[in-house]
């Protein structure tokens, strides 16, 4: 699990709650969702994206 994405996830649904409960919008929960599902994807494309290379040098190796 990722906090600071989690924390950052609750501060944008808090946000639009407060902005939309005069409204009465039902969906409130998404926008949080959606923050910490981008950032939780942007973390991991970045931890594993140092270990591609080695992987496609090893296949063409293993190929030849």
């Amino acid at each position: 699990m990722n906090p600071p994405a989690l924390a950052l996830g609750w501060l944008v649904t808090s946000y639009v709650i407060t902005a939309n409960v005069k409204e009465q919008f039902p969906v409130f929960g998404g926008s949080g969702a959606i923050v910490f599902g981008l950032l939780t994807l942007f973390v991991l494309a970045v931890l594993f994206r140092g270990t591609a290379p080695e992987v496609e040098e090893r296949q063409a190796a293993a190929a030849r």
